[in-house]
């Protein structure tokens, strides 16, 4: 769940924005990166900046003085959680780059441009990327929907339909660092006994009060996760964002506009990944008071998502529908589950951060309160 790096993050009106009236940029590693990049802008000459921090990775806003575009800088931090390797940092920005290049190529125009730094090159120093400037706007994130209307929920599932068909296109060359769902699903069971275990060691948490009553109950659904190998014969493997959740979309009115943040891509076991990715993270109640439809999955919402992403994708190189119903239904247990576990390392890493709490709340009621099986009836 990375916050997106995009303008929205920076900036309602820059014109008016107090932030944007600052200094010279003054983090000396950032101003040695930016002299790779002399062809987008003078470090000398660059009036105002804005920096902002998503997860471990940090991202600057830059204003070139002269007659350029304004485009974004990221650096990539050191990831530490069980979605990702992060001791293969290089060899996945090499991917996540690589990956924008194609679809840039492609004609998808709803994702940032990576743009070439003085050698050519898509990364400096091994862990700076620029990226265009988008268009748009945020209207939410994973724990805010109530901007989510039917207008843009019709536009934002038929793009993501899209863009997995383009991905289904691309032939990928470097095997992705990052861990797959089937990774996950067999690394699940020993990472939820050590973090019920770290509950143990501190049992005054209220993260162990939430989780204590319902350890058997996820030991269960944990040792169930399974992706049916028969049916993931019939498909192939592709690349997915694996994080499309609100925050990382950007709207112009009810029209879809961007697609952000693709440090989590990684190769999918079929097209539905994604599908399910934009799905479990869309199609939900989030009530940060904990109350009685949080974590509670809307059936039509789902049903509706699903016929916008097929109208996305097309016909050609899809499963039967029986079958892919099957394969949507365990991707999606997955899916959520492994998010779960996520939530756990984020609260248990600070847990005097109480919006961590609210947000691993959520993700064991996605759990516990949903029939995964009713969900996708169509």
């Amino acid at each position: 769940m990375q916050n997106s790096f995009s303008t929205h993050d920076f900036l309602s009106n820059e014109s008016t924005n107090p932030d944007f009236n600052g200094p010279m940029i003054s983090d000396a590693s950032v101003q040695e990166a930016l002299k790779n990049y002399t062809a987008l802008c003078n470090i000398e000459k660059i009036s105002c900046f804005k920096s902002h921090s998503a997860n471990t990775n940090k991202v600057f806003l830059i204003f070139p003085e002269e007659e350029k575009e304004s485009f974004v800088l990221r650096v990539s931090g050191e990831q530490k959680h069980g979605m990702i390797n992060s001791n293969e940092r290089l060899n996945h920005i090499q991917i996540e780059t690589q990956l924008l290049k194609f679809l840039n190529n492609s004609g998808f125009p709803f994702v940032p441009q990576v743009l070439l730094n003085d050698s050519g090159g898509l990364v400096s120093s091994e862990k700076y990327v620029a990226f265009s400037y988008m268009p748009g706007k945020q209207i939410g994130s994973f724990n805010n929907l109530s901007n989510f209307n039917t207008l843009r929920r019709a536009d934002f599932f038929r793009r993501i339909g899209e863009v997995s068909k383009v991905l289904s296109q691309y032939s990928f060359v470097q095997t992705s660092s990052e861990k797959t769902l089937t990774e996950l699903n067999n690394e699940t069971l020993e990472r939820l006994n050590n973090i019920i275990n770290l509950f143990k060691e501190s049992p005054s948490l209220l993260g162990n009060k939430l989780i204590s009553p319902y350890i058997g109950q996820l030991r269960e659904f944990g040792a169930s996760l399974n992706l049916n190998p028969k049916l993931l014969s019939l498909t192939n493997p592709q690349m997915c964002h694996f994080d499309l959740h609100l925050g990382n979309a950007l709207f112009d009115q009810d029209k879809f506009t961007a697609l952000l943040d693709w440090d989590w891509c990684r190769l999918g076991e079929w097209y539905g990944v994604d599908w399910v990715s934009a799905i479990a993270m869309c199609c939900y109640t989030y009530d940060p008071n904990g109350g009685e439809l949080d974590g509670v999955y809307d059936a039509l919402q789902i049903a509706d998502a699903l016929s916008y992403l097929r109208q996305g994708f097309g016909e050609t190189g899809r499963l039967p529908l029986n079958n892919e119903r099957e394969l949507l239904i365990d991707t999606f247990r997955s899916y959520v589950f492994a998010q779960f576990l996520f939530t756990c390392d984020h609260y248990l890493e600070d847990s005097s951060d109480h919006s961590k709490f609210i947000d691993m709340r959520h993700f064991l009621y996605l759990i516990i309160k949903n029939d995964f099986n009713q969900l996708i009836f169509t």
